[in-house]
C-alpha cells in the first residue's frame, strides 16, 4: 500500500498537480488501489501546511529511503511502523488501557487543511497516542482487540464505519471562522500550477501535422498502414525530428526492425544516399556520397544523444516500458518525453488487443505527461476512448502519400499529403 501511495504521489508531483486529498483518492481509484482495513487516507492530512522549504527536504528524505529500500515514512517514525510498513494510524493505541481511562475524543477535521502532510517537522497536534511496549503482546494490532472490549466508543467505532472514516468533506462548523483569500494571495500558487503545465506540446518537424493537433501533447495516436515497413520509416522520422526540434528524450520501442537497420535508414534520410547502398556496402570511401554519410552523422551526433532505441522481444510489456520512461525522465532532468511503438500489435500479451494495449498506454501517458505514437499494420483508423489521434497512411494521388487524421470526437478526419521517398526513407510535408 506505501509503494502504491508513493508511486501515485511521485506521479502526481511530477505532473505538477496539488496534492489534496480529493486528487489522491481520484487518483487511487482509478488506479484500482483498495485500502486495507483500517487505513484512511484522511489521516494523511492531519496537522498544519509545512513550510516549502521543509516539504521539499522530507521529500528528499523519502526519496533516499525508498533508493535504500527503506519504507519511505519520515525519520521520526516509531519502531514498529518502521519494520512494519502495514502498520497504520488506526492501529496505534494503548497496550493496556486502565479501568479508569476515558476514550479518547475523536478530533474534529478541519476543512480548511486539505494538503497533505508529509513534511519531516509537520504539526503533531492531532497525533494519536503511540503503541506501548508490552512482553506479552507481539504486535500492535493485538491491542486494538483489548481496548475494544473495554472501550465502548472504539466498539462503537468499529461496528459503524461511517465513524472516523468521512466519505466526504465535514461541513463547515457553525464555530468555525470564515477564512477569505484575495485574488492577490491566490495568484501565486494559480501561476505555479499554470506554469507546471507549460512546455508540455511538442514540435513533430511537420507544419502541417503540428497544425492539425495544434501540438503533440501527452496522449495517444495510433498511426496504421497496410506496409509496415514505409510505417516504420514514417515513426523514426517523426522520433528523430521530436528530438532535434524539441530537444525532449525520445524512446523508441521497435518490434519490427533492428537498430542496424535504424541507423542505416536514418543515414540515408539524412544525407540523401540510398540506404540500400549503404547496407551493401557498395559506397567507396573516397566517394561524395560517403562524405555525405560522415558529415550527415557529425551533423546529427548532438542531437541523437535525446534518442534511445529499443530491440523489443517477447519480454517487452506496457509494464516494462513505463519503467524505461521513468528512467528517461529521471536521467535527462525533464518534465515530459515522447514514446514511439513501432509494432504495438506485437506489445499485447495473452491474447490482448490493441485497443486494450492503447489503453494501457494512455494510462502511462496521463501519469507520467509522455507524447505517446504508436504504429500498427492495418488500412482502416481504430476508433478507441484510449486513443487521441487515429491515423491512416496509405497511398494518394499523383504518387503522394495521404495521411488521414481523426481527432477523438470528431467525425471527419483531416486530410495531410506527404512525399515518400522509399530508397532513402524520407517523408517531405506537402500539404501547403
Amino acid at each position: 500500500m506505501n509503494g502504491a501511495i508513493f508511486d501515485v504521489l511521485e506521479d502526481m508531483h511530477r505532473k505538477g498537480d496539488y496534492i489534496v486529498h480529493s486528487n489522491l483518492d481520484e487518483e487511487l481509484r482509478r488506479r484500482s488501489v483498495d485500502c486495507p482495513e483500517g487505513f484512511y487516507l484522511e489521516d494523511l492530512f492531519n496537522g498544519e501546511l509545512p513550510p516549502m522549504q521543509e516539504l521539499e527536504q522530507s521529500v528528499s528524505k523519502v526519496k533516499e529511503r525508498s533508493s535504500l529500500g527503506l519504507p519511505p515514512r519520515p525519520d521520526e517514525a516509531e519502531p514498529e511502523a518502521e519494520t512494519n510498513p502495514r502498520f497504520t494510524a488506526a492501529e496505534r493505541l494503548p497496550a493496556k488501557p486502565s479501568a479508569t481511562a476515558q476514550a479518547p475524543k475523536d478530533p474534529k477535521p478541519d476543512p480548511s487543511q486539505t494538503q497533505v502532510n508529509i513534511g519531516a517537522n509537520a504539526s503533531r497536534k492531532n497525533k494519536e497516542p503511540d503503541v506501548q511496549r508490552d512482553p506479552s503482546l507481539t504486535n500492535a494490532k493485538r491491542a486494538a482487540p483489548a481496548l475494544a472490549k473495554s472501550d465502548p466508543a472504539v466498539s462503537r467505532a468499529k461496528s459503524d464505519p461511517g465513524i472516523g472514516r468521512p466519505k466526504s468533506r465535514p461541513p463547515l462548523a457553525k464555530s468555525s471562522p470564515l477564512v477569505l483569500a484575495s485574488e492577490g494571495t491566490e495568484l501565486g500558487n494559480y501561476l505555479e500550477e499554470l506554469g507546471s503545465k507549460q512546455g508540455k506540446t511538442l514540435e513533430s518537424g511537420f507544419a502541417s501535422l503540428d497544425e492539425a493537433t495544434e501540438g503533440l501533447g501527452p496522449g495517444v495516436m495510433l498511426v496504421v498502414d497496410d506496409e509496415p515497413d514505409r510505417l516504420s520509416g514514417f515513426l523514426k522520422q517523426l522520433t528523430d525530428q521530436i528530438a532535434e526540434g524539441a530537444r525532449v528524450p525520445c524512446l523508441y520501442v521497435s518490434f519490427r526492425l533492428s537498430k542496424d537497420v535504424l541507423r542505416v535508414r536514418t543515414l540515408a534520410r539524412l544525407s540523401g544516399v540510398s540506404a540500400r547502398d549503404i547496407e551493401k556496402g557498395r559506397l567507396k570511401k573516397d566517394s561524395s556520397e560517403w562524405k555525405k554519410i560522415e558529415t550527415s552523422g557529425k551533423q546529427a551526433s548532438p542531437w541523437m544523444k535525446r534518442v534511445f532505441v529499443v530491440e523489443a522481444g517477447s519480454e517487452t510489456n506496457i509494464s516494462l516500458i513505463r519503467k524505461m520512461c521513468r528512467q528517461l525522465l529521471e536521467s535527462s532532468g525533464g518534465a515530459i518525453c515522447a514514446l514511439f511503438v513501432d509494432g504495438i500489435e506485437s506489445l499485447g500479451k495473452n491474447g490482448e488487443t490493441v485497443a486494450s494495449c492503447a489503453k494501457g498506454l494512455k494510462e502511462l501517458s496521463e501519469s507520467m505527461d509522455v507524447v505517446v505514437i504508436a504504429g500498427a499494420k492495418g488500412a482502416e483508423p481504430l476508433v478507441d476512448p484510449s486513443i487521441d489521434f487515429a491515423g491512416v497512411l496509405r497511398e494518394g494521388k499523383g504518387g503522394m502519400m495521404a495521411f488521414e487524421l481523426l481527432a477523438a470526437g470528431e467525425s471527419e478526419p483531416q486530410l495531410l499529403s506527404f512525399e515518400y521517398l522509399p530508397s532513402i526513407h524520407r517523408f517531405i510535408d506537402r500539404s501547403k
